[in-house]
């Protein structure tokens, strides 16, 4: 049996319709590694994807109401208690609000990464990371493998919850 990387079903017992997301069993792994950078990251400061406030004090308000969105994302993403399944794929079912905070935390992970690693433009390549690369950090290898499987598992599920919802499922 061949397992993809990610899939997503929809579920529609009763009322709001639910998301079963499944993981490779090739995750395991990343999901401790993604609690534990999750936890270690802060918002961007200042955010790379957001436009500057026009004064100090509205740039300091957007910062705080960011920072109280991302501690509540971080809570929620370590409280959920993922299932694994016979296949040995990692399970879990969320209603639309999860998926999309979910994808969000993903998003947190991928920003801290980058940031951390000094915001490369345009990102490294995996297979250079046989080579010593000069002035890249030490951490860049871990981080830029956090940063690359949380872009594989973002965009996945945001394409097939995408597909299900398009197709009226």
């Amino acid at each position: 049996m061949t397992l993809s990387l990610v899939e997503v079903g929809r579920e529609a017992s009763g009322g709001e319709p639910r998301y079963e997301i499944m993981l490779h069993p090739f995750f395991q792994p990343f999901i401790g590694l993604l609690r534990e950078h999750h936890q270690t990251c802060s918002p961007t400061n200042p955010r790379p994807d957001l436009a500057p406030a026009p004064d100090g004090e509205t740039t300091d308000a957007l910062r705080r109401d960011e920072e109280a969105h991302f501690r509540r994302r971080a809570a929620w993403f370590l409280r959920l208690r993922w299932r694994t399944d016979e296949a040995g794929r990692m399970r879990i079912s969320l209603p639309m609000d999860d998926v999309v905070s979910l994808l969000r935390t993903l998003n947190d992970v991928r920003l801290y990464c980058w940031d951390r690693m000094h915001r490369p433009d345009p990102l490294p390549q995996l297979d250079h990371f046989s080579l010593q690369l000069e002035g890249f950090p030490k951490v860049g290898k871990s981080l830029l493998c956090a940063l690359e499987l949380c872009s594989v598992i973002q965009n996945e599920v945001a394409r097939r919850v995408g597909g299900i919802e398009s197709n009226g499922e």
